[in-house]
């Protein structure tokens, strides 16, 4: 069987995108805690944008 782009084994966390994104989130998380006013909206807005997620979605969609 030829090599693939991912190995069926997954091994995600090698793969120097899935690097960059969380470096991103461990940012944006640090920053939205360290320099927002706690209760804050913003927060919660921050933090979802770092982790990729549009702010009006639930878990469940």
């Amino acid at each position: 069987m030829a090599d693939t782009f991912l190995p069926k084994k997954g091994n995600y966390r090698n793969l120097i995108a899935f690097q960059k994104t969380e470096c991103i989130y461990d940012i944006t998380y640090y920053f939205a805690h360290s320099y927002l006013d706690k209760g804050d909206r913003t927060i919660d807005q921050t933090y979802k944008c770092g982790a990729g997620k549009p702010a009006g979605t639930t878990a469940g969609l």
